[in-house]
């Protein structure tokens, strides 16, 4: 089964601070960043964070993988962490970005997370695409600057955590949008 759109709506989030661990495109294994996510879940990491400060917003606590872009110059990071309020500080061991207020467009891909197809690229610009196609907006690309375009996964409790009788999961697509 291919993965498909479910849900398509707009979120306002505040001055937020993905507090966690970036990563490089080098860092990929076999194209995924999956080793980096089973490490996070063997040392228990999200569980040390979520205890450390109190969530930004509890509706929507999850895991986050934030990928900020810069489609001119190649430079591609992903974050793996956990939002906060902004004037949270990281413990040792952990860095964080900080995130404008924005306007953000969230697009729920439903499918399986074993075979990856609501993953990678082709899951990515359904979803862009997805968003543009409904009138909700356009992907920004000077969300930190000129050229910076800043997307996330949303690991939703319970809506990837708790598959349906299929075996399939949402994962919520967050795209940072122009202003209007």
């Amino acid at each position: 089964m291919a993965c498909k759109v479910t849900n398509c709506y707009i979120e306002r989030f505040p001055k937020l601070r993905l507090i966690g661990k970036k990563y490089t495109h080098d860092e990929r294994v076999n194209g995924w960043f999956g080793e980096q996510w089973n490490v996070w879940l063997k040392n228990g990491w999200f569980r040390f964070l979520e205890k450390y400060a109190k969530y930004a917003d509890e509706s929507n606590k999850g895991p986050l993988g934030l990928v900020v872009v810069n489609p001119n110059t190649k430079e591609y990071v992903y974050w793996i962490g956990l939002l906060f309020p902004p004037d949270t500080n990281p413990p040792e061991g952990f860095s964080y970005i900080d995130l404008p207020e924005a306007r953000i467009g969230i697009v729920w891909v439903y499918g399986s997370d074993h075979t990856n197809e609501i993953f990678g690229k082709v899951a990515i610009e359904m979803a862009s695409d997805h968003l543009i196609n409904e009138g909700k907006g356009k992907p920004s690309t000077n969300v930190l600057g000129p050229g910076t375009l800043i997307f996330f996964e949303r690991y939703n409790i319970p809506r990837y955590t708790n598959p349906d009788e299929k075996g399939n999961v949402i994962l919520d697509y967050g795209f940072y949008l122009e202003n209007r």
